[in-house]
């Protein structure tokens, strides 16, 4: 903790209107981890001391890339200045590991609509200095050091529009319950990122309770859950469960709280023993199901490689993700089977109109050692006849051909 403070002292908390932050990183630069570019709505000058004797100057430019590289890997404070703070809307500093506290020099940016500071460690974010009326994308994740609350001021804001802070580890306190529960005071909320900290936490009900919400993602968290007063939420259409488990691994009875999704991930999932919740999701158009290594709250490496019954209902599907999910030659044999019943028995119209045509189908690369040779079958016409396919990689070729599809799978 006293580490903590030091930093702190180092990076003055009044308002100035020097963008500083200290790091100890040992290159910044487009082509590493670490990104720190800032753009301007009209042409402006930028000068950057970068701790180490070296300075570098940015004329009449709207877009400043900001990259260099340190010969000692030591703390080095980086100091950012401009004469036309008001002309900045988009500052983005990824993986640079800020150490200290967010800059009050991003109250001096009335025009900012964009900031997305990720992968960074901050340790404070001053209550005051993002009450900004232009900002609509505020994303502040990945810090390894934050202790502080959810600002008011970000609760507050009516013009927010996305808003993400997973990821920010809290030294084992509650996350969600560090001010969440204001969430539905943020009036034009539209996107939600979070992650939960603690097992058998709920979201809460007030996340809900935006009435602008589309799309609520949660990142790493574990045994989350979902309170049962949010069924028939109308507003949600898009929702991811990125690296989660759900309480009990109860994920398809969190799933089936939203019938109205557009959009559903469940990318490395863990804890989703099938699929079958989705197939009442009759709006459903994109799924990501990658990665749904561990089933059944143990570790069996695949999802189940047969589609389930009833998706003949899921009419407006068009985007399916089912990479990485181990599958075997056989189970590789057996989706494509199943999809090809699907197309020749449930599809509409034609070339890439109507249900179940002009899908895009990512799958595990397993799916390139599927039976036979990628080939049009015996009596294959296009646009015609689907001929008579002999093996799986012929049944492709006609599920691309003469139903548009586009298959990932090599």
């Amino acid at each position: 903790m006293g580490a903590k403070k030091i930093y702190n002292s180092i990076i003055n908390t009044t308002p100035n209107k020097d963008f500083e932050f200290l790091t100890y990183r040992n290159s910044i630069s487009q082509g590493d981890i670490a990104v720190c570019r800032i753009f301007f709505n009209s042409p402006a000058n930028l000068t950057v001391d970068w701790g180490d004797g070296t300075i570098d100057n940015f004329y009449s430019t709207t877009d400043a890339l900001l990259q260099h590289i340190y010969s000692v890997s030591v703390l080095h404070k980086v100091v950012i200045k401009t004469s036309n703070p008001e002309k900045i809307i988009d500052i983005t500093i990824t993986g640079c590991d800020i150490i200290g506290n967010l800059s009050t020099a991003v109250l001096f940016y009335t025009s900012l609509q964009r900031l997305l500071m990720f992968q960074n460690h901050f340790s404070l974010i001053p209550d005051s200095i993002l009450k900004n009326p232009s900002l609509t994308y505020l994303e502040i994740g990945s810090n390894g050091y934050f202790i502080g609350k959810i600002p008011e001021s970000i609760l507050q804001s009516d013009s927010i529009k996305y808003l993400g802070f997973s990821q920010n580890n809290a030294y084992g306190a509650s996350y969600i319950s560090r001010n969440y529960g204001r969430v539905n005071e943020m009036n034009n909320l539209e996107s939600l990122q979070l992650t939960c900290d603690n097992y058998g936490e709920y979201v809460p009900d007030n996340v809900f309770a935006c009435a602008k919400l589309l799309t609520l993602s949660l990142y790493y968290s574990y045994g989350v859950r979902i309170p049962t007063s949010v069924s028939g939420s109308i507003t949600i259409t898009s929702i991811g469960f990125y690296n989660s488990t759900m309480y009990n691994n109860t994920v398809e009875a969190n799933l089936a709280l939203f019938p109205n999704l557009r959009d559903l991930s469940c990318r490395s999932c863990h804890g989703l023993s099938n699929w079958d919740a989705v197939v009442g999701m009759t709006n459903l158009y994109s799924l990501d199901l990658a990665g749904c290594y561990y089933l059944n709250g143990g570790y069996t490496p695949a999802l189940p490689a047969n589609l389930p019954s009833g998706f003949q209902n899921c009419t407006n599907l068009k985007v399916i993700d089912l990479s990485f999910n181990q599958w075997s030659s056989s189970q590789c044999n057996s989706i494509v089977d199943d999809f090809y019943t699907l197309l020749t028995t449930y599809a509409t119209g034609s070339g890439n109109t109507g249900n179940f045509r002009g899908m895009s189908i990512y799958t595990t690369s397993g799916l390139g050692n599927t039976s036979g040779t990628y080939q049009a079958p015996t009596g294959f016409v296009l646009g015609g006849s689907n001929g008579t396919p002999a093996s799986q990689k012929e049944k492709i070729y006609v599920m691309v051909n003469n139903y548009g599809h586009y298959w990932s799978y090599s």
